[in-house]
């Protein structure tokens, strides 16, 4: 496992996520994955915190993120009890990242299924067509060729 960061970037969000690469000497960029955003809400008037994926759809553990240290206003190691929420909250997102996938491919199965009956159904429907009706041939004489 990298190192789990805690951001706060010049944004004003907040964000959790693994260390995969720091920026190198004359680059701004890090390389980080799982980054999760630390958000704040009001719930019959107490705050409460709650995680989401930092960029939309980005789930998978396998999907790299490239950032700009110039963006970061502050970093910290996060304390105990936000780095066990922050490791149950990446498990529910690879969770939904899989079964997405999932999802994603049975659906395409699906509709390769369906289009191939599709394609199926009418090269049947023209062959029909052209063994009954011989209309569109055109016959030649055959004394005209040479």
């Amino acid at each position: 496992m990298y190192e789990v960061k805690q951001f706060k970037l010049i944004s004003g969000e907040e964000i959790v996520c693994e260390v995969v690469e720091w920026a190198q000497e004359g680059d701004d960029q890090l390389i980080v994955r799982n980054a999760m955003q630390i958000e704040n809400r009001y719930w019959e008037e107490e705050i409460t915190y709650l995680f989401h994926p930092w960029m939309l759809y980005i789930e998978n553990p396998l999907e790299l993120i490239v950032m700009s240290s110039n963006h970061v206003l502050a970093l910290t190691n996060p304390s105990p009890h936000l780095l066990s929420q922050y490791k149950e909250a990446v498990y529910d997102m690879n969770e939904t990242s899989d079964f997405r996938e999932v999802y994603a491919q049975n659906k395409l199965a699906k509709e390769l299924e369906d289009f191939e009956e599709n394609v199926v159904k009418k090269l049947k429907s023209i062959a029909r067509v052209n063994d009954s009706d011989k209309s569109n041939v055109i016959q030649f004489p055959t004394n005209s060729i040479h």
